[in-house]
């Protein structure tokens, strides 16, 4: 009885080099179940990936606009009823809602983001690099078989 193991055949740039490599492997006799697509994400890019996506930046903005919208829709309010209140003229309710608001936002968004568990912390931002591994698991020489292909392919 053959054992089965899983092994890394090889690493790609982009999710078409290693869906074309999956292929040119299943076209030599590898059963698909066999073989998969895993792509990784470096520690420094993950990081680079929250900061945009999460936290205290997103947080901010969202804050902003809700806080610039209760803001608008008070001054509004505030000028049908109290028409001569020069008081707090709508303006300013305006820029200090959307302030309170950016910087409430801030603060929450950054304890949300600090009580995630770090794989959901990560979102799906393309624009960062990531690996493309195949695997395939089988035995000695359907790996061997694979490693074939990415040799035939590389020359």
């Amino acid at each position: 009885m053959a054992t089965l193991q899983k092994e890394i055949i090889g690493n790609f740039s982009t999710r078409q080099e290693a869906q074309d490599f999956k292929q040119a492997v299943e076209s030599a006799g590898i059963n698909r179940d066999q073989v998969m697509i895993n792509d990784d994400v470096t520690v420094y890019n993950e990081v680079a990936a929250q900061g945009t996506t999460v936290g205290s930046e997103a947080g901010l903005v969202t804050g902003a606009f809700l806080g610039g919208t209760v803001g608008a829709i008070l001054a509004i309010v505030q000028g049908f009823y109290f028409p001569t209140n020069t008081l707090l003229p709508g303006q300013l309710v305006i820029i200090g809602l959307t302030s309170v608001g950016a910087i409430m936002g801030a603060l929450f968004a950054r304890r949300i983001r600090n009580n995630h568990l770090p794989e959901q912390k990560l979102k799906g931002n393309p624009d960062i690099p990531r690996r493309f591994r195949v695997e395939v698991s089988g035995s000695d020489d359907e790996i061997r078989q694979a490693r074939q292909v990415l040799v035939e392919q590389g020359s």
